[in-house]
């Protein structure tokens, strides 16, 4: 058995490959549409908390930054300085930012 990648030196088999790439593709794209319906849906049926989600998700990616893109919050544990330090940056770009605004 051959690789994908290969190339086809039977037409048939060729034609075969075309057609599932093709059909794989086809429904990995219409998930997509169907996704953002129903995420549409969900957030008019819950109006109210989407500020809190997006607060949990602004949350997640304050740790992710922290913990995995500056080595130092990881230098050591119990060091406060380098976490501090970037929430407080994070504050001075907030008011930068409604400054300008």
């Amino acid at each position: 058995m051959s690789s994908w990648s290969s190339p086809c030196r039977d037409s048939t088999r060729c034609d075969t490959l075309a057609g599932q790439a093709l059909n794989s593709s086809l429904l990995a794209g219409l998930v997509e549409p169907l996704a953002a319906a129903l995420g549409f849906h969900l957030v008019s049926a819950v109006r109210g908390l989407v500020p809190f989600g997006l607060a949990l998700a602004a949350g997640a990616m304050v740790f992710v930054a922290s913990d995995h893109f500056i080595p130092e919050t990881r230098f050591d544990p119990r060091a406060k300085s380098p976490s501090l330090a970037l929430l407080a940056g994070f504050l001075l770009v907030a008011i930068l930012v409604q400054s300008i605004l």
